[in-house]
């Protein structure tokens, strides 16, 4: 039973692992990212990279999203 939780657990890092590491990478700006360590938060940015990504090219990714929504629904 323990060697059976061990590969659960092992399974659901190599799972979340990736999942933590999209958030914590996109909370961070260009500069950040390439210089810094990836579990520091000091310079948290992701609402301003969220609102910067539904800014760009005239709120077209924006229109993506609830494309996708939409096709999804």
């Amino acid at each position: 039973r323990g060697a059976v939780n061990a590969v659960v657990a092992l399974f659901s890092l190599y799972t979340l692992l990736p999942l933590a590491w999209l958030v914590l990478a996109s909370a961070k700006n260009t500069d950040a990212l390439f210089r810094s360590d990836l579990l520091s938060l000091a310079d948290f940015s992701l609402l301003d990279n969220v609102s910067g990504l539904f800014a760009m090219d005239g709120g077209i990714y924006g229109r993506w999203y609830v494309n996708s929504l939409l096709y999804a629904v």
